[in-house]
């Protein structure tokens, strides 16, 4: 059973769409907008023995690769914040005898939209 574990979000794009309001006899079009959000998270399927310390070791893990995103996602404006949390994590995992491989770990995303206004 794969477990998701928050990363961060991030605000998205705008959307915009014209609706046509119907007051008295010509319709007039409407421009609506809306905010939308990014939701990241890490997808785990953990081994069949995961246990308590499993999963400590993986919140660390966790704390350490998100420290290491803000900052290379802050210096080079975004671009970098996943590749660095996926090493960051790997090798943080490998010094704490987590013995995980690729398919275990996935990042995915989810976007939440606001009303429109």
């Amino acid at each position: 059973m794969s477990t998701l574990l928050p990363i961060g979000s991030i605000p998205g794009l705008p959307e915009a769409r014209v609706t046509l309001a119907s007051e008295g006899f010509v319709p007039v079009p409407m421009l609506q907008t809306r905010n939308t959000t990014v939701h990241t998270f890490l997808c785990i399927d953990p081994p069949e023995n995961a246990d308590e310390e499993f999963w400590n070791a993986v919140r660390e893990c966790l704390v350490f690769a998100s420290a290491g995103a803000i900052v290379a996602g802050t210096l080079s404006g975004g671009i970098a914040a996943l590749p660095t949390f996926m090493q960051v994590f790997g090798a943080k995992a490998t010094s704490r005898g987590l013995e995980l491989v690729s398919n275990q770990l996935k990042i995915v995303t989810q976007t939440t939209y606001g009303d429109w206004g």
